[in-house]
């Protein structure tokens, strides 16, 4: 299982609903060999971009989420 965070250089992509680089590599690599994923933090952008959430209650300090945001 890959797992994928959050990482702000990725913001721009992800808001445009593209996969950034690294993360797209890991997919290829991952479709390769049936390796499933999860991007925790692409569902955790959807939540803020549908008001379920805000950048502050998941991101407080721009990078470590909160309990809100983790869990």
């Amino acid at each position: 299982m890959i797992v994928y965070a959050f990482e702000q250089g990725w913001y721009a992509d992800m808001m445009n609903g593209v996969s950034p680089p690294s993360v797209a590599e890991f997919e290829r690599l991952a479709g390769h060999y049936g390796i499933g994923s999860v991007w925790m933090g692409m569902h955790a952008a959807g939540e803020v971009t549908r008001g379920g959430m805000s950048w502050e209650e998941w991101l407080p300090d721009g990078l470590h989420p909160s309990v809100r945001g983790g869990v």
